[in-house]
């Protein structure tokens, strides 16, 4: 059976909130095209009450229809705003308990799937600035809805954690400019622009150090393994792209293989694993460096290897550069890293493993005859 792209339950709760306003004859009038489309669906409202269920992401994208029918254009931009704590269940708590705006960043694009199934949640990286973009795969009646959700709904958590109401440098958006384009200025208070190539909130790169109010590392652990396990729960819509991950967790240990090598172990030709993996839209060599990123993340939190052997199991040639990649990806250094998160907190407490990029180089012995004296 053909995978279908799904979202879960919490996500529709910030728009339903939004339908609370409604005058009663038009609620009531809401509510019955709702239950009609979940029978037309074999579904029924009952699936709504675990927060944690998933409903079928083109039923969704009809409810959230009829829903801006009721209440007019812009519901994405109104439902983002009105988000309220809770809301988006684990996915909002693992990414709000970061120490840092760009660890929370990078950790809602891990776990974005249990949010939106077939969404694409990315983290882009430039000299000066860092892009946050956005791509929902599936085409789907209510895709700007959930677009404009999506971005103000990250600008709107950004300045809850971080404790101040910052604005980003720039907002692009794919969709042509509607009718209501002065609400974008005043929730996003930047330079928006419209059918844009990508639907991305820019900011100074700067801004990823910056630490969160929200931040508590204990709890953070304690969500995180709760969405690991949610995550690994899921169906995956990108059948191909997972199994090369999994083989490169489990065979290859995050190093780079080789394409004869994965092709035979999935049982595919080389032409067949390439096209598959360009059909879902993933490059081999993006997906190895998000896999050695998980791997040494994974390594540092919950193992005993030090700090040169996961760099060697990774596949790097030499510990410093595992450091370097390590300090690109996530900005601090690998040891840093796991003071910071590592799963027990009695090593956190008691940690005395010497940091190598916090030690000063050697200084060089002067020969006895040219010592001053």
């Amino acid at each position: 059976m053909p995978h279908q792209s799904s979202l879960t339950v919490a996500a529709l709760s910030p728009f339903t909130r939004q339908l609370d306003a409604l005058p009663p004859l038009v609620r009531a009038s809401l509510v019955e095209r709702t239950q009609a489309l979940f029978a037309r669906a074999n579904l029924s409202t009952l699936d709504l009450i675990d927060p944690e269920a998933r409903i079928p992401l083109h039923i969704a994208s009809e409810l959230l229809v009829l829903a801006e029918s009721a209440t007019g254009p812009g519901l994405g931009l109104r439902a983002a705003e009105g988000v309220a704590l809770g809301d988006l269940g684990v996915f909002e708590f693992v990414s709000r308990t970061c120490n840092t705006l760009g660890e929370a960043i990078e950790t809602a694009c891990h776990y974005r799937r249990l949010m939106y199934d077939d969404a694409d949640l990315k983290l882009v990286l430039e000299s000066d600035r860092a892009k946050l973009r956005y791509r929902l795969h599936d085409s789907v009646a209510s895709s700007i809805t959930f677009v404009e959700f999506a971005l103000t709904a990250c600008v709107v958590a950004s300045r809850r954690a971080l404790g101040f109401d910052g604005a980003p440098r720039e907002v692009r958006f794919t969709h042509a400019e509607p009718a209501y384009a002065a609400e974008y200025a005043r929730i996003f208070r930047a330079p928006v622009r419209f059918r844009a190539q990508h639907n991305e909130v820019i900011f100074g790169r700067r801004a990823l150090a910056f630490p969160l109010a929200s931040a508590d590392p204990a709890a953070h652990l304690i969500f995180r393994r709760y969405a690991d396990r949610l995550l690994d729960m899921l169906p995956t819509s990108l059948p191909v792209t997972r199994a090369v991950q999994r083989l490169m967790r489990e065979r290859f240990d995050a190093q780079q293989p080789e394409w004869s090598d994965l092709a035979s172990a999935l049982h595919l030709s080389e032409r067949t694993l390439r096209r598959r993996l360009k059909d879902e839209g993933v490059q081999l060599r993006e997906l190895i460096e998000q896999t050695r990123r998980e791997e040494a993340c994974r390594y540092l939190e919950r193992s005993a290897l030090s700090v040169s052997e996961i760099a060697y199991r990774l596949g790097f040639a030499q510990p410093p550069a595992f450091h370097r990649a390590f300090r690109r990806w996530l900005g601090v250094s690998p040891l840093q890293y796991r003071r910071d998160h590592a799963a027990s907190p009695v090593y956190r407490y008691f940690a005395a493993e010497p940091d190598p990029e916090a030690i000063p180089a050697a200084i060089p012995a002067i020969p006895l005859g040219q010592r001053r004296t």
